[in-house]
């Protein structure tokens, strides 16, 4: 119930930003998604949803989901060059084709294996859309915390395994990378292709946003 001028006013913020905070203590206290402004996405036939897990600084997993198929790439310092070369010619197929990822991570990983292997980056990181910094940017969620689970969560998605996380997926790299256990990598894997699936669905929603607003 509180003016957002007045927030402004007395906390030295900008009016904006004191309207968004308004706007995401509504969102909690009624449960409901209210529009804060209409998103700002590219209009494309083909799409790549993508999502990196890693175990440390040598181990990472990269999935995509493109045209209803979950594809995935093991980078590793031992052998990373192979992967490596075929994500980039899968996601060069379409190579106009958005890549919607969640925050930073995502990005800044394709930025590091750009720069080791001396791969000229800059029009395929122009192809990535941040649907965390959308969301933010559009949207309040009755949510506490703007995470991937929470936020696809309001919106129905249900990931298989509820109780494996992030934390989860990286301390199970680590395993596999010791035991090389089939079983292990398969549950990291149906987690990571349910991250990848929860963007499709995020997407969707925010496409679904613009044209009913």
């Amino acid at each position: 119930n509180a003016n957002p001028q007045m927030i402004a006013f007395y906390t030295g913020i900008e009016l904006k930003e004191a309207n968004a905070i308004v706007k995401q203590a509504t969102a909690i206290s009624k449960f409901q998604l209210i529009l804060i402004e209409k998103p700002d996405l590219p209009k494309s036939d083909h799409e790549y949803f993508f999502d990196v897990e890693k175990s440390d600084e040598e181990l990472y997993l990269f999935g995509v989901f493109h045209e209803g198929t979950y594809h995935s790439f093991i980078l590793d310092t031992d052998d990373w060059k192979s992967s490596w070369k075929a994500f980039l010619e899968f996601i060069s197929k379409y190579p106009s084709a958005p890549i919607y990822h969640y925050d930073r991570f995502d990005k800044d990983v394709i930025q590091k294996f750009a720069n080791i292997s001396k791969t000229k980056s800059e029009d395929l990181l122009k192809r990535f859309v941040d649907l965390y910094s959308t969301v933010r940017k559009s949207l309040a969620i009755p949510v506490r915390f703007y995470s991937l689970k929470d936020v696809a969560g309001i919106l129905g998605f249900k990931w298989k395994n509820p109780n494996f996380k992030g934390y989860d997926a990286m301390l199970a790299l680590v395993e596999w990378k010791r035991t090389k256990d089939q079983s292990i990598m398969k549950e990291v894997l149906e987690y990571n292709e349910d991250d990848c699936k929860a963007l499709k669905v995020l997407k969707e929603r925010l496409v679904e946003m613009i044209n009913t607003n």
